[in-house]
């Protein structure tokens, strides 16, 4: 079959979080497919990463989509019911692309809540439309609501939860959604929609988080995650402030590892003799083996979490 991916980031590096997931996909897919991956560039230098997809075999087409240009939609959507993610990624050239694309392909895949936007409906078109939330995005919100202590920003996430929570039922103009978990599919159905919705699990390679048996650290705590990701920086920092502390008391020689590429200042100024900060690191497994406990101290969020999966399968 001929399947179109559209997928608002370039999946690659495939390090965590929505890149890795739909990097994979397309891996499996391309073993017995025509598969085209159709994405957003930012910069000339991101140039390299769609070459790297390519050398792995993978057809890539990339939309040319400025910070200005994605700041000047964000800003323009303040006067509309737009959710300013989505608006973040609107480009009339992507539409343009998918136009051109639509009419070739078997499947048009649809990744995450922002690529919607570019649904094609047309009588002469005969393939399945798929959309993957992955995530409930309006019971993300909800929790973070719930969780943000600060006024300003709170008020900025309710007017973004209620965008959300009215811009999902695009979905039922799909024919199918896929979801990650049976919480977020339940409060899906639950908020109204109509599309038939199916479970898309997340998943690791097996074969790359096979248990090992290594000499490990017996103080050694690690958390692990894309740290831009905001659930994540702000579990790392609770836990920092909040629990670490309460188990050096009882455990001096304890160390906290936060693993992950491009921690902000924030979680940098974590860093202390007890506290290692590494940023990006190669081998993740070891990582892991190395430690005595993991921890996922999340405060909101919704989906499953891949760290979560990883180091139960390791053991």
């Amino acid at each position: 079959m001929n399947i179109l991916i559209i997928t608002p980031r370039i999946p690659f590096p495939p390090y965590r979080g929505d890149k890795l997931k739909i990097f994979n996909i397309t891996k499996i897919l391309s073993r017995n497919n025509n598969v085209t991956i159709l994405t957003f560039k930012r910069n000339r230098r991101q140039q390299s990463e769609i070459n790297e997809l390519k050398e792995l075999g993978l057809k890539v087409v990339a939309v040319r989509l400025s910070l200005t240009e994605s700041l000047i939609r964000a800003f323009a959507a303040v006067f509309s019911n737009i959710p300013f993610q989505v608006a973040w990624y609107y480009s009339a050239k992507m539409g343009k692309m998918v136009r051109k694309f639509s009419h070739e392909n078997d499947i048009i895949y649809y990744h995450l809540i922002r690529s919607a936007q570019y649904l094609m409906k047309d009588d002469n078109l005969s393939a399945l439309n798929v959309l993957d939330f992955t995530d409930a995005v309006s019971l993300y919100l909800t929790r973070l609501v719930a969780a943000e202590e600060n006024f300003i920003k709170k008020f900025f996430i309710k007017i973004e939860k209620k965008r959300i929570a009215a811009y999902e039922k695009i979905a039922d103009k799909f024919d199918t959604l896929f979801i990650c978990s049976n919480v977020d599919k339940k409060f899906l159905v639950d908020s109204g929609l109509k599309v038939n919705i199916e479970l898309l699990n997340n998943g690791i390679e097996v074969s790359r988080f096979s248990p090992d048996d290594i000499p490990y650290e017996i103080n050694r705590i690690i958390f692990t995650g894309n740290m831009p990701y905001y659930p994540n920086t702000d579990a790392a920092i609770y836990f920092a402030r909040q629990i670490f502390p309460l188990i050096e008391k009882e455990m001096p020689d304890a160390k906290f590892f936060i693993v992950g590429q491009k921690p902000p200042l924030r979680i940098r100024n974590l860093k202390r003799d007890k506290i290692i900060i590494t940023g990006f690191v190669p081998d993740l497994k070891s990582e892991y083996l190395q430690s005595t406990v993991n921890v996922a101290p999340m405060r909101f969020g919704a989906g499953t979490l891949n760290k979560i999966i990883e180091a139960i399968a390791l053991g």
